[in-house]
């Protein structure tokens, strides 16, 4: 088996030299990282570059921060090119310990599709992430799950076999950041491709390490206009139907809150712009 990791690398030098140094521990030293950068800072990127000194690390600067889902897809298209069996998306913020890539190895042989890797966040450990319609945040789920239908894989540990990609194609690049993953699952679901939700190996994930540097307003901007993206490929058609209902009390709360809440005026109009954002179709990397 031939498998290949990605993870994406955004002025967090210093997380992503630890996730390789927790890999370079491993028991089955089979397998490739493909480290992302996504335009950082020549400061970070310095640091960054000591990664290509490791035999299984293969560094890829992009010219501008294509997000998550961009990012991702240069990697899995990298991975791919490289006739790739299986591909893990992993996030920076996170380690694993030395029996990890043997113990995938053994969980992914007889399987096809996408496959779901626990992340012990804290004391919890998530095995999922709720689908959940008109929502602008996601929640974990932190029980196995009995059956998979209400849940998607969280990208943060994301496997896919290579046969995927002709089927569902690659990640929605319209989302930058968040949702995505969401979307990925739902849309391998549609196409029948089998999903499944591992309860092991676990992978250690520090909590928003990656995102909390963009700030809460532009967060939510993007929350809110991913959300109704999310909803529009995927809600079942009562709630499409709801969707400009939704959005029109929205802007309406949210213009309220700007008149009466004046502490509260940075993340109202930032969801404002959220929902603007996604009326006007504008999508991909936003800025504050």
């Amino acid at each position: 088996m031939k498998l290949f990791l990605v993870t994406i690398n955004y002025n967090g030098s210093k997380d992503t030299i630890a996730l390789a140094r927790s890999l370079g521990q491993q028991t089955d030293p089979d397998f490739s990282l493909i480290v992302i950068d996504n335009a950082s800072t020549p400061e970070e990127l310095i640091a960054v570059e000591q990664l290509r000194n490791l035999p299984f690390v293969n560094l890829v600067s992009n010219e501008t921060n294509l997000g998550f889902s961009g990012g991702n897809n240069v990697g899995i298209r990298k991975a791919l090119q490289q006739d790739a069996d299986w591909i893990l998306l992993i996030n920076n913020d996170t380690h694993v310990e030395s029996s990890f890539i043997s113990c995938l190895k053994r969980d992914l042989k007889e399987r096809s599709g996408i496959v779901g890797v626990p992340l012990q966040e804290n004391e919890r450990v998530a095995y999922a992430g709720n689908v959940a319609w008109l929502k602008p945040t996601l929640l974990h789920q932190y029980e196995p799950l009995k059956n998979g239908v209400n849940h998607y894989i969280i990208g943060a540990g994301l496997a896919i076999h290579r046969s995927v990609f002709r089927k569902a194609g690659f990640l929605d690049e319209r989302y930058f950041l968040y949702f995505e993953d969401a979307d990925f699952t739902l849309t391998a679901r549609k196409v029948e491709i089998p999903i499944y939700f591992l309860t092991e190996p676990k992978i250690h994930h520090r909590i928003s390490q990656s995102t909390d540097k963009l700030g809460v307003p532009l967060l939510l901007r993007y929350h809110y206009r991913n959300m109704f993206l999310f909803n529009q490929k995927h809600a079942p058609a009562h709630i499409k139907i709801l969707l400009p209902i939704w959005m029109l009390l929205g802007i309406v709360k949210q213009t309220l809150k700007l008149i009466f809440l004046p502490s509260e005026r940075p993340q109202s109009k930032a969801i404002i712009a959220g929902i603007k954002d996604y009326m006007m179709g504008k999508f991909g990397k936003l800025h504050a």
